[in-house]
């Protein structure tokens, strides 16, 4: 405690920055700058163990590229959802359309021509599961015509990946962010792969991000891709781990707003305690202030 209570003061836990990930950052940027030209779409895949910060540097990522004029949306897979198949998707897309429905009438006009052109009378399918299309298209939820299991699979693959064509354009890409993807369910791996290996799509990434150490040889995410890779679908892979000392600092310091000349000490204390994790440096902060030790 002694060492710690000459830092006891203001506090305040960073939302929008980033620490030890300038390169990280700078190569995903690199892939999304290149998205206008009407290039076959891509992957990126964020890999590291929990608490690295993979959500926080591409939630970061989405908010520059938002400022750009690039449509993000993001939806995140959960261990106890994956009896839903498909619902991490539909729930980004349902994301997706909210945020057409405040862009204004003109928006809101040219997100349907260019829908009803791309998939005609199959935008009721969509509708169907996607509750705010139903917004964007004016009309209600209509009961699709009834097909065999194999075949409601496959329209609703195509249909889907119509609609990322219609919306992904050379003057607005799109960015589709999916979060621990060691949870995914199969059908959401499917459409996810036939929509990346869909020559016709174009102006479209799709950034994932994963815990590698949960991934075995034959998890469906492994057999997945593989798969892509198989299909010559360019990916970036960025591999985050725990971030070094110096960086711990520049966290300690802007937490409690001391500068860090002068948090070494306090910072010597966390990294023993964290190793430099992320995660477990702001749990550990959180804990200290709590406590009244900051």
């Amino acid at each position: 405690d002694s060492e710690i209570r000459p830092y006891i003061g203001k506090i305040k836990f960073p939302h929008d920055k980033l620490f030890g990930r300038n390169d990280h950052l700078s190569s995903i940027m690199n892939v999304c700058q290149r998205m206008n030209s009407a290039r076959p779409s891509e992957m990126i895949l964020v890999s590291g163990h929990s608490g690295t910060g993979k959500s926080t540097l591409v939630n970061h990522v989405g908010k520059i590229l938002v400022k750009m004029g690039v449509n993000f949306t993001s939806g995140k897979f959960d261990q106890l959802q994956q009896a839903k198949p498909l619902s991490t998707i539909i729930d980004a897309f349902d994301g997706y359309f909210s945020e057409v429905m405040q862009s204004g009438q003109d928006v809101i006009n040219k997100t349907k021509t260019s829908l009803l052109k791309a998939l005609g009378s199959g935008v009721g399918v969509l509708t169907r599961i996607i509750p705010r299309l139903c917004a964007v298209m004016g009309i209600s939820a209509t009961d699709p015509v009834q097909i065999g299991f194999n075949d409601a699979q496959n329209r609703l693959k195509y249909l889907f990946e119509s609609m990322i064509s219609a919306i992904a354009t050379p003057s607005q890409p799109l960015v589709l962010f999916l979060d621990d993807l060691q949870w995914a369910d199969i059908s959401s791996l499917q459409l996810i792969k036939s929509t990346l290996t869909n020559s016709e799509n174009k102006c479209f990434l799709c950034i994932g991000s994963y815990r590698e150490n949960e991934i075995s040889n034959d998890h469906p995410f492994a057999e997945f891709l593989s798969d892509i890779i198989t299909r010559k679908i360019l990916i970036t892979k960025i591999e985050l781990g725990n971030i070094d000392r110096t960086n711990v600092n520049a966290l300690v310091s802007d937490v409690i707003c001391t500068p860090e000349l002068e948090t070494k000490p306090l910072t010597d204390i966390v990294y023993r305690k964290t190793g430099g994790n992320i995660l477990f440096v702001i749990q550990f902060l959180q804990s200290l202030h709590s406590e009244g030790l900051l």
